[in-house]
């Protein structure tokens, strides 16, 4: 019959309604616990997303950068060419001191931008945190940190690859290519493994 609301429609408008009543009643955690919560509902993907976003910003404006930057996470899970999303998760890791984190994000929406003027800037900003990480004396350590937290993450591997080769130190790189493709190996990822091999080989 006409004037039903769907399940999913019906889920918004509840979730709505409670976390407006947490945020009348000062409970913030309590609003962004439900914003989280309810990102897994079976709801419209647009509005899980969009939680998710304000659960985020929610935990940033507490401080809570850790736990906000997570939640952004899911948010470029699902949206991976979210230029909007990548921007902020990168200004949140870098205000925590996530550097390398934030250099890759950087890299990720460089690759996503047309614009000339703005991948200028995203070049300058690409400069500014790699003598942020030079400066600490960790940029390649940095970026080893990230492959022990995910072996084989493509995006670390590549700047890895570019900072090793452009001080020719190839026998380090090529110790750690074979060490990612095995590791990458023994989580079952053969496809990614072979790639890295290929590298080693070539």
């Amino acid at each position: 019959a006409t004037g039903q609301r769907t399940s999913s429609e019906v889920a918004q408008w509840a979730l709505d309604r409670l976390i407006g009543y947490h945020l009348q009643c000062d409970a913030p955690e309590r609003a962004v616990n439900v914003l989280i919560d309810g990102a897994r509902l079976p709801l419209d993907p647009d509005k899980a997303v969009e939680l998710r976003r304000r659960a985020a910003e929610m935990l940033a404006a507490r401080g809570d950068l850790s736990h906000s930057i997570d939640v952004y996470r899911g948010v470029l899970d699902a949206r991976p060419r979210d230029v909007e999303a990548l921007q902020r998760v990168a200004d949140l890791c870098e205000e925590e001191g996530r550097i390398s984190e934030a250099l890759v994000l950087r890299m990720r929406e460089m690759s996503l931008t047309k614009d000339l003027e703005h991948r200028v800037k995203l070049r300058i900003d690409h400069s500014r945190l790699t003598g942020v990480l030079e400066a600490r004396g960790g940029r390649v350590a940095s970026l080893k940190s990230n492959l022990k937290d995910l072996p084989g993450h493509p995006e670390t591997v590549a700047e890895l690859c570019a900072v090793l080769e452009e001080r020719g130190r190839h026998q380090e790189l090529s110790e750690l290519l074979g060490d990612q493709a095995s590791q990458l190996e023994g989580l079952g990822d053969n496809d990614n493994a072979g790639r890295l091999w290929a590298k080693v080989a070539s």
